[in-house]
C-alpha cells in the first residue's frame, strides 16, 4: 500500500509540474485558460510516461471527449458535481472499494494543505486545483475499472459493486450521459480485447439457443471409421463454427469434411491436430458453452491489467498459447512456436523494451539452476562440466578467477551453499543457443534460441525455467536486424563464427509476455488454450469468495503491468 501511495503521488505530481516554457508558448490566447493548462498537463505526461496504465489512458480520454474542459473544479473552486464526487469518494461506503483509499488519501492531503483551493476566482487554473481535478477523475475511474468485473460477472452474489450505495450516489452526482463516458473511457481499446468482446457475444448466442450437445464416452474416433456418434459430432462442429451446413447429415462414417472439421477445433483448442477424437478431444468438445464464456470474461479482464499502447511493432508471447507473434501496424508479421517455463518455475507476464541481441551468447547459468540441476550431475559425472563447455569461477565478481573444477571437493557443497558462478561457453551445446535477445527486466528473463529442437514437436512445451525458448532465431533476427544492414548470410556467418557478438537495436521493440487462455484472431477465429499455471481456477476461487471484491483488478493501476525502462 506504502508503494502504491508513492506511485500514485509521483504521477499526480507529474501531472501538476509547471511545463516547459516552449508548451506555455504554444497555448493560444483564445482558448480557456483552465482548458489550455488542463491540455496541457495531460499532453505531457502523454509524451513523458510512454505506454501507460489502464487508468491513465481512461484519463486522457475522459478529458478527450471533453475537449480538454474540467470536470468538477470551476474558477471558484469544486463545482457543486464535483463537491458531491468528492463527499461521496470521501464517504465510509468507499472504504469497501479496494485501493480506492489511497487515492482518497491524496486528495484529502491536498484539500488539507491548501484551504484557500475552495475560494480561489482569479488565480484559476493553479497546480492544487488541477492536482483535485485529475484526482477526482481518477479515483473515479479507477471505480470504473473495478466496476468492469461486476459487467462481466453480474451473477457472481457478492461483487454488487454496480448497485453499491457508492455506484449509486455516484450516478446521482453525475449529469446525463457522464457515467458511461466514463465506462467507456475505461473499456481496452486493444484489438484482441475488442475481438474477445464480438466472440462473447457469438457464444452468448450459442446459449440462448440451447448450446451444444454433449458426446457420449466411447472408444477414440479414427478416420474412415463408423461411430454412431459422428452425426452428433458434426453437429457439434456446425454450432461451433468449425464445419460447415455441408457436412449434416446422418451418416456414420467418420469422412474426410469431418476430419478437416475436427482438425480445425484441435488447432482452436491447442491440441495436436491429428483428426483423432481421443479423451483429450472429447473433453475439450464437451467444455460447456457456458464454460467458455466464462473463460473469455476472465480473459476480457485481464487486457484491463495491460498495456493499451502495445506499440507500432511489438512481439507478444502468450505463455499457454506457446507462440510468439510479430506485430507490424496490427498485423501478424512472423509467428513461431515457443517453449515456455515448468509450472513450477513459471514464465512471468510482464513487459519490457528488447534493446539488444546476442550472437553464440555465454550463459551465466543462474544460481538456482546451479545449485538445484547442474550439482547433481556434476556429483554423478566428473566431466560433465568439461563435456558441456561449462566454466567455473570462484565468485560472481567481474574479475571472478576461472578454477579447474578437477581441484574442487564437490562432496563439500550442497544445494544450501554453492559459492560459485558457472558459465556455459558458446557452443552447439549451449542451453542458450546460438542467438540471445534480451528486454531487460527484473525477472531476468529472455527469449532465445534452444539446442532441444525436438521439444518442439510436442503439443504441451513447458519445459525451461521460465524464459522464452523460439523455434527459428533466425528468422526473428533478420527481422530485428533488417533495417541495420545485417543480412541473413552475415547473420549465419556471424553464428558459424562461434564467437560472441553483441548486437544493438536502433529501435527497441517492446516484448509483451502475456498469460491469455483465450484469444480472437482478426478473422474473428477463437483460441482456448489449457490452463498452463491454473491461474483461471485460481480467479475463479477468488471471485467465489463472500469476503472478495473484484480480485482480478483489485490492483494499482498505475504501478501494474508498466513498460520496463
Amino acid at each position: 500500500m506504502k508503494n502504491m501511495r508513492f506511485i500514485i503521488s509521483a504521477i499526480l505530481l507529474l501531472l501538476c509540474q509547471p511545463g516547459p516554457p516552449q508548451c506555455a508558448a504554444a497555448v493560444k490566447d483564445s482558448q480557456p485558460q483552465s482548458t489550455s493548462a488542463l491540455r496541457s498537463c495531460l499532453e505531457r505526461v502523454a509524451v513523458s510516461a510512454g505506454p501507460q496504465s489502464q487508468l491513465m489512458n481512461a484519463v486522457l480520454r475522459f478529458y478527450e471527449e471533453r475537449q480538454f474542459q474540467p470536470a468538477w473544479m470551476g474558477s471558484e473552486g469544486l463545482t457543486p458535481q464535483g463537491a458531491d464526487l468528492l463527499a461521496v469518494l470521501k464517504s465510509p461506503s468507499a472504504a469497501s472499494v479496494p485501493g480506492l483509499n489511497a487515492y482518497l488519501r491524496y486528495l484529502e492531503n491536498i484539500l488539507q494543505d491548501d484551504r484557500r483551493i475552495m475560494s480561489v476566482s482569479s488565480t484559476f487554473p493553479r497546480d492544487g486545483l488541477l492536482k483535485v481535478e485529475i484526482g477526482i477523475t481518477q479515483s473515479i475511474l479507477y471505480f470504473a475499472i473495478l466496476n468492469s468485473a461486476d459487467r462481466l460477472f453480474p451473477d457472481v452474489e457478492h461483487a454488487g459493486l454496480q448497485d453499491s450505495p457508492m455506484a449509486d450516489k455516484i450516478k446521482k452526482s453525475l449529469q446525463g450521459s457522464t457515467w458511461d463516458i466514463l465506462l467507456k473511457a475505461t473499456t481496452p481499446r486493444q484489438q484482441p480485447f475488442q475481438a474477445l468482446k464480438k466472440a462473447l457475444e457469438r457464444l452468448d448466442t450459442i446459449r440462448l439457443l440451447g448450446g451444444w450437445p454433449t458426446l457420449p464416452e466411447g472408444r477414440r474416433m479414427y478416420p474412415g471409421r463408423k461411430d454412431s456418434r459422428v452425426p452428433l459430432l458434426r453437429r457439434r462442429l456446425i454450432i461451433s463454427g468449425d464445419a460447415g451446413l455441408e457436412t449434416l447429415g446422418l451418416d456414420e462414417v467418420y469422412d474426410a469434411a469431418l476430419v478437416a472439421a475436427v482438425r480445425r477445433f484441435q488447432h482452436r483448442h491447442g491440441l495436436k491436430p491429428d483428426g483423432v477424437v481421443g479423451p483429450t478431444t472429447l473433453a475439450e468438445l464437451n467444455t460447456s458453452v457456458e464454460e467458455r464464456i466464462t473463460q473469455i470474461k476472465l480473459n476480457m479482464l485481464r487486457w484491463y491489467r495491460m498495456p493499451e499502447r502495445l506499440g507500432q511493432r511489438y512481439l507478444l508471447a502468450n505463455i499457454p498459447g506457446f507462440r510468439l507473434d510479430v506485430v507490424e501496424n496490427h498485423q501478424i508479421v512472423r509467428s513461431m512456436r515457443t517453449i515456455v517455463g515448468k509450472p513450477e518455475r513459471p514464465t512471468p507476464v510482464m513487459s519490457a523494451l528488447m534493446t539488444y541481441l546476442e550472437i553464440n551468447p555465454y550463459w551465466n547459468i543462474p544460481q538456482q539452476i546451479a545449485r538445484t540441476d547442474i550439482l547433481p550431475k556434476i556429483n554423478a559425472d566428473a566431466l560433465f562440466l568439461l563435456h558441456n563447455d561449462i566454466e567455473i569461477f570462484n565468485s560472481w565478481r567481474k574479475d571472478a578467477t576461472a578454477l579447474d573444477p578437477s581441484t574442487i571437493d564437490w562432496n563439500r557443497y550442497s544445494e544450501a551453499y554453492f559459492p560459485f558462478r558457472l558459465r556455459q561457453k558458446p557452443s552447439i551445446s549451449n542451453a542458450l543457443g546460438r542467438i540471445k535477445f534480451i528486454f531487460p527486466n527484473k525477472f531476468s528473463v529472455y527469449i532465445h534460441d534452444t539446442p532441444a529442437k525436438s521439444l518442439f514437436s510436442k503439443n504441451n512445451r513447458s519445459y525451461s525455467s521460465g524464459c522464452v525458448r523460439i523455434e527459428n532465431p533466425l528468422i526473428l533476427a533478420d527481422y530485428l536486424l533488417a533495417d541495420q544492414g545485417w543480412s541473413k548470410d552475415k547473420i549465419e556467418n556471424k553464428v558459424k563464427s562461434r564467437k560472441r557478438t553483441v548486437v544493438v537495436l536502433k529501435k527497441p521493440i517492446p516484448v509483451h509476455l502475456v498469460y491469455l487462455t483465450a484469444w480472437a484472431d482478426l478473422d474473428d477465429t477463437i483460441y482456448f488454450y489449457h490452463d498452463l499455471y491454473a491461474r483461471d481456477r485460481l480467479v475463479l476461487e477468488e471471485l467465489s469468495r463472500p469476503d472478495v471484491r473484484q480480485p482480478v483488478l483489485a490492483f494499482d493501476p498505475i504501478a501494474n503491468y508498466r513498460i520496463v525502462k
